[in-house]
């Protein structure tokens, strides 16, 4: 999927926040939510955030 597509999709469905799955060292499913006004610096750059945050 392209970009354009899912920003028309965020604009169509009206999406404020996009969560994100992974998971840590031992296999344990975390998310994180960010700001859709976030989203091409996360498609570009990844996202980061303060692992001390993650249980």
């Amino acid at each position: 999927m392209e970009s354009k597509e899912v920003w028309d999709i965020i604009k169509k469905e009206k999406v404020k926040f996009v969560q994100l799955w992974f998971t840590d060292l031992e296999g344990s499913l975390k998310s994180v939510s960010i700001p859709v006004s976030r989203w091409d610096d996360v498609l570009i750059w990844g996202a980061s955030f303060d692992g001390s945050s993650i249980r």
